[in-house]
């Protein structure tokens, strides 16, 4: 199946928003392992166009990063799936640059539809992820992200926001400092997280919310 092909699922959709989302979930994720990289080829020194990151994590909690607290009981399971494409490599005064697009899921065996109408009644949450990251003068990266969020069951409103971050790579402490056992590493960064519809960095009973680090 060619790459245009696999992009051509994404738009077939039937039924309900819950199987919409649904087949659009599992879509990405078919299309996902038809663009990865096969093992057993011939081995290159250039990165691959295509990696991935697949994680299926499962709790009993739902903090999130910005110290929300969604469920605290029953199981929750937090499916996500991330695809990064080496877009460009070079060694001018950009040195790399990196889309990603990806999904990521909460589904809770205790928040159900409260309409029982949904054919995802567990699917709390779905998150829809781009972005992208320009690493200039070897160790400075700058990434912009943009995420929009949905509930297939209607637990709250759509909302998006986008993500600004600035980060260096302190990887000359190393060379500083040879004789302490590993790596020394500071990496500092600044990122600020800015809502753009609704209520993303916090509850939705605040009017506003300010995030950064």
């Amino acid at each position: 199946m060619s790459r245009l092909s696999c992009l051509s699922q994404l738009v077939r959709a039937r039924h309900s928003r819950g199987g919409r989302l649904a087949w659009y979930a599992v879509s990405l994720f078919v299309c996902a392992l038809l663009l990865m990289p096969q093992a057993g080829g011939a081995q290159s020194q250039e990165p691959a166009f295509v990696s991935g990151v697949l994680d299926l994590p499962i709790s009993n909690y739902y903090l999130t990063p910005r110290g929300v607290i969604v469920e605290n009981s029953g199981v929750i399971a937090q499916p996500s799936l991330l695809l990064n494409f080496n877009l460009y490599q070079g060694d001018g005064p950009i040195n790399a640059v990196i889309g990603t697009v990806g999904i990521w899921n909460s589904i809770h065996s205790k928040q159900r539809d409260p309409l029982n109408a949904s054919t995802t009644p567990n699917w709390n949450e779905l998150d829809l992820i781009s972005g992208v990251s320009v690493t200039f003068l070897k160790s400075w990266t700058f990434s912009f992200n943009y995420e929009y969020w949905v509930s297939p069951i209607d637990a709250f409103p759509s909302a998006s926001h986008i993500e600004l971050k600035l980060a260096y790579g302190d990887s000359f402490l190393k060379d500083l400092l040879p004789r302490l056992p590993g790596e020394l590493s500071i990496n500092p960064y600044i990122n600020f997280f800015i809502e753009l519809k609704n209520k993303t960095a916090a509850p939705a009973t605040v009017d506003k919310g300010f995030y950064f680090e």
